[in-house]
């Protein structure tokens, strides 16, 4: 019965009928007969930025202010204030341009997190394996739990392997150093921190 009240709202008697609904089962459209996927696309648009799936006036307007304060927050590399407040908007259910806003500058926060985790890569390379460290920790820190959070943690651990290898090196325990360069060359094949422990480990000469 419930759905039949739907289908009544159909215009047409062509299958299929594509009936579009808000989550609380207010009737927002319906189309009838087939569509090709460029138009299912924009009867899906049309659905979910209709006013019936709009979050409420006041929560727009909290939201506006929030991708406003977000803004600046990404101008003064912030990333970490940009992540909260896209985080927070995700839990207001319904279409917003303010959250398509929020989700944008997420989107620029974690490319300049990327930024971030070359230019520690840099200074690693430089030999200035603290300042990397920092560096990368604050990123993985920031942007924990968005789309950078693998990369971000695997370059902290490789920095802190780095670290603990030029410590032992520093000791004069080469088999430590060089086990530690290899676990970062396995662990990040790709990456260039696994570049600079192949470099480090032939300083160290034969075994």
């Amino acid at each position: 019965k419930g759905v039949q009240k739907f289908l009544d709202q159909v215009q047409g008697r062509v299958l299929p009928f594509w009936v579009y609904v808000t989550p609380d089962g207010r009737f927002i459209q319906a189309t009838s007969g087939f569509r090709d996927t460029e138009e299912f696309l924009q009867d899906l648009k049309t659905a979910i930025t209709s006013e019936a799936m709009r979050v409420p006036a006041a929560v727009e307007k909290t939201l506006a202010k929030s991708a406003e304060q977000a803004a600046r927050d990404f101008e003064a590399h912030k990333l970490g204030a940009v992540a909260r407040a896209a985080r927070d908007a995700e839990k207001a259910r319904g279409y917003s341009e303010s959250k398509l806003a929020l989700r944008e500058l997420l989107a620029q926060a974690v490319t300049a997190g990327r930024e971030d985790l070359g230019a520690a890569a840099e200074q690693a390379k430089g030999g200035d394996l603290e300042a990397a460290l920092a560096a990368a920790r604050k990123v993985a820190g920031e942007l924990k739990g968005t789309a950078i959070d693998p990369e971000a943690a695997l370059a902290v651990k490789c920095l802190e392997r780095l670290k603990a290898a030029a410590a032992n090196v520093a000791k004069n325990d080469k088999a430590a150093a060089r086990r530690g360069y290899a676990q970062i060359v396995k662990d990040a094949p790709d990456s260039p921190y696994a570049a600079l422990a192949e470099e480090e480990a032939k300083e160290l000469g034969d075994e």
